[in-house]
């Protein structure tokens, strides 16, 4: 990380003072944008840059609201046209064993339609090479 961080120029905390933390309600608030067809993508970036260069934790509601608002969401109404919390977590969960089932085991991970797993930002460049293919 220490790497990537000179190289791509961003301010990455290698040891955040918030990690780990509750992340219980930011998790729940991405998967109610991706139920709500937001941009779920943006508010997750927005939450890891929270933690790992802004020194703040997902375990506190406003944190979590000035992501959302970074992303171009308001965190309250994702939450109002959510589901309750219990299903959330439960979908949380069954996105998990599903990663789980396709082989992932790290972030970023990214699966291919094929099964093929790319795993960590180093190899970035060959997914989208990867992905270039599958659309030509």
């Amino acid at each position: 990380m220490k790497r990537w961080r000179e190289v791509l120029g961003i301010p990455i905390n290698l040891e955040p003072k918030h990690f780990p933390c509750d992340d219980a309600a930011a998790s729940r608030l991405v998967i109610a944008a991706k139920l709500q067809g937001k941009n779920a993508h943006r508010l997750s970036l927005e939450l890891g840059r929270a933690v790992w260069e802004r020194e703040e934790t997902l375990a506190d509601p406003t944190t979590i609201s000035l992501a959302a608002q970074r992303a171009g969401l308001d965190a309250a109404e994702l939450r109002a046209g959510a589901p309750s919390d219990a299903e959330l977590d439960g979908l949380h969960e069954k996105f998990t064993q599903e990663a789980l089932s396709a082989g992932v085991f790290g972030a970023p991970s990214y699966v291919l339609p094929s099964g093929e797993i790319f795993w960590g930002q180093d190899r970035l460049d060959l997914l989208e090479r990867a992905l270039k293919k599958l659309v030509s």
